[in-house]
């Protein structure tokens, strides 16, 4: 299977959080996640690319957003999100 470029994951992003009409916003935010997760995945175990890393986290946090206020999907609980965001700080210490 071919792993979307660099960029592909921001293109995705950025259609998804200027898309307006939720039946396209839904597969808009899948497909922005999946670039951004095989992304990481190419990423990982490689030391370079932070500020793209950090992008990524940024976006999977405004993409919740979308979800949460654009789709009415329910707010994740705040400990959840805390518990979140720490395994995501781990991960990026880690490399």
């Amino acid at each position: 299977m071919q792993h979307p470029c660099p960029t592909s994951w921001k293109e995705s992003y950025e259609r998804a959080v200027r898309e307006s009409d939720k039946r396209k916003l839904t597969e808009l935010v899948r497909v922005a996640e999946e670039g951004m997760f095989l992304r990481g995945r190419d990423l990982s175990g490689s030391m370079n690319h932070q500020e793209e890393r950090s992008e990524m986290t940024a976006a999977a946090a405004d993409l919740l957003v979308v979800k949460i206020y654009k789709l009415g999907w329910p707010n994740p609980k705040p400990r959840w999100l805390a518990r979140v965001t720490l395994q995501i700080a781990h991960l990026q210490r880690a490399g």
